[in-house]
């Protein structure tokens, strides 16, 4: 049956080209102690080989078949065979300078229309330099080697590096965040490589130096999937030193013009400003974006204090009072000594359009299986997926784009009947973190006219006039079906007696060809 399908065409053509073709760059995560996934097969199986132990960030790139290219943890390179990269015996180094202990110690960008090059941006721990690197994927027979000295873009970091695609959809941006000041800096990169002269948005709170623990310089930077938010999660001061009490931590969220770089109209969440219910944000670590950008989820790090939680903001509540007002508690752990045993870490999109949640010494993650919906229906699983080798703190950066995926993607499909196709509609309803017949209904437009000959409507089987109008009443007792138009062809005038007396008084029932488009009724 397929009265649906010349219904559903115009909003299937709609989608299809409005997406971003499915990306698999992303699909392959090394990160933490040894540890593997792989979303080849649409959901996160262990993935060995790993030869990486990191504390926090890692990077990775696969190509567009999702096949492993390279991986770094901001200091080692490792092919895709997990041997050590090939460094041209020219350069004076032969490993990169970010940390084993920086937040995010890099992220892997491929220069536009140039297959086999790619940048290896590196970031330092606390206010180390932020610099870059070029590799080859062509090289030594496909393993690959980083052929260019390094370049300094900042001399003074936070642990915090984020990218993201042009507006123009082939560039893409890479932004960091000076320490000491509250200057973003945003390169673009273009198939001539990158550019010399960064964009620079001084705006939101100073990134302070603070002691010489400098945990300003602490917490993920995200920019989001569909390119229009930055959000950064600020640990705060470290009193003391490692694994001592935090003060000062924050979230900051902002508008991003990825046709600029400019970053612009700040919301700050602090310790002040928190919900009632909520948690001091000391520790802020984590932050991502729902695929559809409604919401930003922000983890907290448990090594300084004994309470620590996962949270939702609503960003789409409107004015900056009501965005800070939103936070909602999603998970949490309360009333443990502040340990590296029982933590929540970084939080990363995955190709599923999950987010996935770094756990410190486990052999798991948790996960947000619908993040596009709001509160308790984001839906927490603690105990998520298994990995290979255990999690540490972080997961590894991407260019956020790979995980772009509108809230109506179907994909290149024919349906089978009537009914899949409102399945799927139902689906994108919830998706969009909506409730059907609650929030949103449904309106048909049947044409009956279109398909009906000789007393028989024709689809793919055949109806009587009673049959049909039967056929109809249970599409609307089974879906949250508002109207229906042209039910019935226009000469079929029992059908439309049949239809205006027994299809429920709740749907409304539409005239269209009946008494509209016929001049001589």
């Amino acid at each position: 049956m397929g009265i649906l399908r010349q219904t559903f065409l115009f909003i299937f053509i709609f989608i299809c080209l409005n997406q971003v073709c499915a990306q698999k760059e992303g699909n392959i995560w090394l990160f933490g102690d040894n540890a593997g996934v792989d979303f080849n097969s649409g959901s996160p199986t262990p993935f060995s080989g790993n030869v990486l132990d990191q504390q926090e960030g890692f990077a990775n790139i696969c190509n567009k078949k999702g096949q492993l290219l390279f991986y770094t943890d901001g200091e080692n390179v490792k092919t895709k065979t997990h041997k050590d990269m090939f460094f041209l015996p020219t350069l004076p180094f032969s490993k990169l300078f970010g940390s084993w202990s920086s937040t995010q110690s890099g992220v892997i960008v491929p220069r536009p229309k140039v297959g086999n090059l790619y940048f290896v941006f590196s970031v330092g721990r606390e206010g180390a330099p932020l610099q870059y690197v070029q590799v080859d994927t062509n090289a030594f027979g496909g393993e690959g080697m980083v052929f260019t000295d390094t370049t300094t873009l900042l001399n003074y970091s936070t642990e915090k590096i984020t990218a993201v695609k042009h507006a123009n959809g082939e560039d893409l941006w890479i932004i960091g965040h000076e320490l000491g000041n509250n200057k973003f800096y945003a390169w673009q990169m273009t198939a001539l490589g990158l550019t010399t002269k960064p964009v620079i948005s001084s705006v939101g709170p100073t990134h302070q130096l603070g002691n010489s623990r400098r945990g300003f310089s602490k917490g993920y930077m995200k920019a989001s999937p569909k390119g229009d938010k930055i959000a950064a999660a600020i640990v705060g001061q470290q009193n003391t030193g490692w694994r001592s009490s935090t003060t000062d931590g924050r979230i900051e969220i902002y508008d991003f013009d990825n046709a600029t770089g400019k970053v612009t109209n700040p919301v700050v969440l602090t310790n002040s400003n928190r919900p009632s219910g909520i948690y001091e944000y000391d520790g802020a670590y984590g932050v991502e974006f729902s695929p559809n950008g409604k919401f930003l989820y922000v983890s907290q790090w448990g090594v300084y204090r004994s309470d620590r939680q996962v949270v939702q903001i609503d960003l789409q509540a409107g004015s900056s009072n009501n965005i800070i007002n939103s936070v909602h508690q999603i998970a949490s752990i309360s009333g443990q000594s502040n340990n590296t045993t029982n933590n929540f870490g970084a939080l990363q999109i995955g190709p599923d359009g999950k987010i996935y949640c770094a756990r410190n010494n486990r052999a798991y993650m948790s996960v947000i299986e619908k993040p596009n919906c709001p509160k308790a229906a984001a839906s927490w699983k603690d105990i998520g997926p298994s990995i290979s080798g255990s999690c540490n703190f972080g997961l590894p950066t991407f260019i956020q784009s790979f995980f772009f995926k509108p809230d109506f993607y179907i994909g290149n499909r024919n349906f089978k009947n009537d009914n899949e196709v409102l399945d799927i509609l139902m689906d994108m309803i919830s998706k969009s973190g909506y409730c059907p017949k609650s929030q949103v209904g449904i309106a048909l437009d049947v044409a009956a006219s279109e398909f009906y000959l000789n007393g028989i409507y024709k689809t793919d089987s055949e109806y009587t006039s009673s049959d049909w109008v039967n056929y109809l009443i249970n599409l609307k007792n089974n879906y949250p079906i508002l109207s229906i138009e042209d039910p019935c062809a226009d000469v079929d005038e029992l059908g439309w007696q049949r239809a205006l007396k027994n299809i429920p008084s709740s749907c409304k029932i539409v005239g269209d060809d009946l008494i509209v488009t016929q001049l001589p009724r």
